[in-house]
């Protein structure tokens, strides 16, 4: 059985080397790009960051599709908002009530359905994400419905609120930071093996004695909690949070940003969620139906040309 490749290298691994790299270049980036829009699209990049880095517990490392993940970032944002807006909940308070919200959700979702065959599961979020989107539109006295929420207050630390976008940015980089942490510490543990053994094979980890349906619900839950975390960060970011942000089609292209990057890799999620994430933003500019097309073409190259993604173009190239 084959594990992840960097699951016994030593910490400063030419894997994690380059992770570091990455990410010095990107506390760099926002002090060289003065323009206020190109700002906002680096807050925007890494907030998707955060949920690919959680979608790829589940597809990467699990070998579990899920196509609800746009919803449990819903989840989030909402949570947080409702907390702040209607109960006085400050952000971090906010955070850890989208974190609860968006877990408890996706285990009552996945605790029956992960006793079934893949393909059923993969249905059941997607079906599960389109049901998200319709409560989102119609549950008026939460959501607003298709009016969204408004007026969400920024994130304050002490007396100082972050209103500016560099601010927000770093903020939002803390916050990669800890899921990076917590998932390197997860995949090098005992449990992040068994579910790379299950991805490799279910069969096989049942027959050595691994519980796969315990296993199989503690990564999309964990994967739900990173996406609520997610959820907040976008709806103090932005103010106003409406349905339209939390559709399928997003959760296609979280699950497209992940495949191109590389599927059960550190760096791989943060790299496919900053070209496509770019590229999407200048798509839409040109036409949203453009952008759509793109993506669905990415995806269907990903799977024939390169399985895994950019970084296994990366480690092909090393090998040579």
């Amino acid at each position: 059985m084959k594990l992840l490749p960097d699951s016994k290298q030593p910490f400063l691994s030419k894997t994690r080397i380059f992770s570091i790299i990455i990410f010095l270049f990107a506390i760099l980036l926002p002090l060289v790009i003065v323009d206020d829009y190109f700002r906002y699209l680096l807050v925007i990049t890494a907030i998707n960051a955060v949920l690919v880095i959680g979608l790829d517990i589940t597809l990467g490392y699990a070998g579990r599709i899920n196509l609800a993940q746009a919803g449990f970032w819903g989840i989030g944002a909402y949570a947080s908002a409702v907390a702040s807006l209607n109960w006085g909940i400050p952000f971090w308070g906010g955070v850890v009530f989208a974190m609860i919200l968006s877990a408890a959700m996706a285990f009552f979702i996945g605790y029956p359905s992960l006793k079934l065959a893949g393909h059923y599961f993969v249905i059941i979020t997607f079906v599960f994400g389109i049901i998200l989107t319709i409560l989102f539109n119609n549950l008026l006295s939460i959501t607003r419905g298709p009016m969204g929420l408004p007026g969400i207050p920024p994130v304050a630390i002490g007396h100082y609120q972050i209103i500016n976008r560099v601010p927000y940015y770093y903020l939002t980089l803390f916050f990669i930071l800890l899921v990076m942490i917590f998932k390197y510490k997860l995949i090098n543990s005992r449990l992040g093996r068994a579910l790379i053994a299950i991805r490799e094979g279910e069969a096989l980890a049942e027959s050595i004695g691994i519980n796969t349906h315990k296993y199989k619900i503690f990564a999309f839950t964990i994967s739900a909690a990173i996406a609520g975390i997610a959820g907040a960060l976008y709806a103090h970011f932005l103010s106003y949070i409406g349905p339209s942000s939390f559709t399928f089609e997003q959760s296609m292209e979280l699950f497209t940003m992940n495949l191109i990057g590389g599927a059960g890799t550190m760096a791989g999620p943060i790299i496919g969620t900053a070209l496509l994430t770019v590229f999407a933003e200048v798509a839409r500019n040109f036409s949203p139906a453009l952008a759509r097309i793109a993506f669905g073409l990415f995806l269907v190259l990903a799977i024939i040309f390169t399985p895994k993604g950019i970084m296994g173009l990366i480690e092909k190239v090393r090998n040579r």
